[in-house]
């Protein structure tokens, strides 16, 4: 569940204050029902669950992802990834993500990873 202080924290990192990211009462009156989820923390967290299932034997070359429908605090999301082998030779994996809720997927991407 994506709290308020994931989002805070990330927004110090990355000095990223957007009022949609930080006020309910800017996202309300922007016709938002909360505040949004930086897109990026969505990929970093992408990026974390890449690390976790393949550890240290990888490192990642590239990710794209796409945000199709804002990721609200408080809100439950749910990562899937299919693992596609790209080049063998080159040891290289693509990743294609769905991040979803229990209804809509809300942001679609690709990580290539390449075997240590």
């Amino acid at each position: 569940m994506l709290t308020k202080d994931i989002i805070k924290d990330f927004s110090l990192l990355t000095k990223d204050f957007h009022k949609i990211h930080t006020s309910q009462i800017y996202a309300k009156k922007k016709g938002f029902k909360n505040i949004i989820a930086h897109g990026l923390l969505i990929s970093s967290i992408c990026s974390l669950t890449v690390y976790k299932l393949m550890g240290n034997t990888h490192f990642i070359v590239s990710q794209k992802f796409d945000y199709n429908k804002p990721i609200f605090l408080g809100e439950k999301i749910k990562i899937i990834g299919i693992c596609k082998i790209k080049n063998k030779i080159l040891k290289l994996k693509e990743i294609q993500i769905l991040v979803k809720n229990k209804k809509n997927i809300k942001s679609k991407g690709s990580i290539l990873i390449k075997k240590l």
